[in-house]
């Protein structure tokens, strides 16, 4: 457990009537020194994900009160939501890095 630090969820989709099996959301999770915010966004597409996810990290883009800051995509499995990878085993941040057209 990190001490001092308060935890601020932002945004969540968990609450949402009428989830299905293979629905995907985007996830961004940063910290500061004393707060950690977590961003969760409902999806279409690996690309919407993706615009998505490098807009919000461009708008922190030097923002030195970061400790840290993280992205990632999960698919609900009709059980949970699971970390989403594509056929070749990548998570969204690396098909992100190989693909610069997302």
């Amino acid at each position: 457990m990190i001490e001092n630090v308060k935890i601020i969820k932002v945004h969540s989709n968990e609450e949402v009537v009428g989830i299905t099996t293979g629905q995907l959301r985007a996830w961004h999770i940063w910290r500061t020194e004393n707060e950690i915010y977590d961003y969760k966004f409902a999806v279409q597409t690996v690309e919407e994900a993706a615009e998505l996810l490098k807009a919000r990290l461009a708008d922190q883009a030097g923002d030195e009160s970061l400790v840290f800051n993280a992205v990632g995509m999960e698919m609900f499995d009709g059980e949970g939501w699971c970390e989403w990878y594509d056929v070749d085993g990548n998570s969204i941040g690396e098909v992100m890095d190989k693909d610069k057209t997302l």
